[in-house]
C-alpha cells in the first residue's frame, strides 16, 4: 500500500509537466489516448478505430483525442500519468511494468512463444488474465492485449545464423535486463539506447546491429543502413491497451462498458494490422537489398537451448507461480494445436 501511495504521489507531481487531463465540454467527455510510435504505425490506426467506435457506441457523448509519437511522454511517463489520472489511455509494451510488477517479465523470456496462435491463446487465456489482474493495484486497467510482434536481428558485419556469429558484436537492445543478459549469453555485446538514436548509431558504426519487429525496422529505416537481417523470432513482444483506473472509475457505467467493448475490438483489430505490417515489412526489406536469413525450427531449438540459463536465472525474480502457470498453459496449448493439425 505504501508503494502504491508513493507512486501515485509522484505521478500527481507529473501533472505539472505532462499535458492531458480528460475534460468535459458541456455533456461531451473528452478522453486522451497517447502512444510513442509514428502516425503510420498500427497503434495509431487502431487508436483511430477506437475513437470512431467510442463515438458510435456512445452516440457522440465521447470524443477520443490521439497523441502519437511520444507527445505525452515516453512509455514509462505515460503509465505514470495514467496512474495519477493525467490522461486516459495508452497502448504500449509491458517493459515499464517490470519496475513495479516483475511477473510481466515472463513474456521477455527468449523463444517463450513460437507462433501467433500460441500468443493469442496464452494472452487471451489464464496467463494474460493473471497478468492484467495485477494492474489495478497500480492505478491501471489492462483492457486487452495487442501485438508488437516477433523480434528480428539486423547486422552489418555478417549474417547472424547461430549465436557464434555475434562474436562480440555491439547490438542495440531495449534497456531490459532479461533481453540484455540473453544477448550477452549468445555472445553479443548488448548496447541499450533510445530508439531515436539507433539509425545514426547504425549508420556511423557505433553499433553493429539491432533487434526489433520487422515493421518497426522498416518504419525507422534501419534496413537502409544494415546489410543483413535474420528472421529469428527470438522474443515475442506484445502490446497492452492501458486505461487510467482513476479516470475509468469516474465514468458512468454505460461509458465504461462502451470502453470495454471498443477496447476489445481494437485489440483484435490492432493484432491483425500488426501481423499484416510485419509480414509485408519483411518482404519490403528483402526487396530493398538487405540479405534475409530465415531461421529454421532447428535453428530456433539451438538458440533456445543456449538460452536455458536465462530461464533458470530469472525464475525466482519473475515468480514461481506465473512462470509455472505460463509453462503449463503453453504445454496445453501446444498439445491442442498439435491435435488440430
Amino acid at each position: 500500500m505504501r508503494k502504491r501511495l508513493f507512486l501515485i504521489f509522484l505521478c500527481v507531481a507529473l501533472l505539472m509537466i505532462i499535458p492531458g487531463c480528460s475534460s468535459q465540454k458541456s455533456d461531451k467527455i473528452i478522453m486522451k489516448f497517447g502512444h510513442t510510435l509514428s502516425p503510420t504505425h498500427s497503434i495509431q490506426l487502431s487508436a483511430e478505430y477506437f475513437a470512431k467506435r467510442m463515438e458510435e457506441l456512445t452516440d457522440g457523448r465521447v470524443e477520443v483525442q490521439i497523441f502519437p509519437s511520444g507527445q505525452l511522454g515516453g512509455e514509462r511517463e505515460q503509465l505514470e500519468s495514467l496512474m495519477a489520472g493525467g490522461h486516459d489511455f495508452h497502448m504500449g509494451t509491458q517493459a515499464p511494468l517490470i519496475n513495479w510488477t516483475p511477473e510481466f517479465a515472463v513474456l521477455d523470456l527468449p523463444y517463450l512463444i513460437n507462433s501467433e496462435q500460441e500468443a493469442d491463446l496464452l494472452l487471451n487465456g489464464k496467463v494474460g488474465k493473471a497478468l492484467l489482474d495485477l494492474l489495478p493495484d497500480y492505478g491501471l486497467y489492462g483492457l486487452g492485449w495487442g501485438e508488437n510482434g516477433f523480434r528480428e536481428i539486423t547486422s552489418n558485419k555478417r549474417p547472424i545464423k547461430s549465436p557464434e556469429d555475434f562474436g562480440g558484436m555491439l547490438i542495440r537492445t531495449m534497456e531490459n535486463k532479461i533481453m540484455m543478459d540473453t544477448f550477452e549469453l549468445w555472445g553479443a555485446n548488448p548496447t541499450p539506447m533510445a530508439i531515436t538514436e539507433v539509425y545514426t548509431a547504425l549508420q556511423q558504426g557505433t553499433v553493429d546491429g539491432q533487434e526489433n519487429p520487422a515493421s518497426l525496422i522498416e518504419v525507422q529505416k534501419f534496413h537502409e543502413v544494415q546489410d543483413y537481417m535474420s528472421i529469428s523470432d527470438h522474443f515475442y513482444s506484445p502490446f497492452i491497451f492501458y486505461a487510467s483506473k482513476i479516470k475509468m472509475d469516474s465514468w458512468p457505467e454505460d461509458i465504461q462498458e462502451a470502453v470495454r467493448i471498443a477496447a476489445a475490438e481494437t485489440c483484435e483489430y490492432q493484432r491483425k494490422l500488426a501481423r499484416e505490417q510485419n509480414a509485408q515489412a519483411i518482404i519490403n526489406i528483402g526487396e530493398s537489398g538487405t540479405e534475409l536469413y530465415y531461421f529454421t525450427e532447428e535453428d530456433k531449438a539451438k538458440w533456445l537451448e543456449s538460452a536455458k540459463p536465462i530461464y533458470e536465472k530469472y525464475y525466482d525474480y519473475i515468480g514461481k507461480d506465473i512462470v509455472d502457470l505460463t509453462m503449463q498453459e503453453l504445454e496445453r496449448i501446444r498439445a491442442e494445436l498439435s491435435e488440430q493439425k
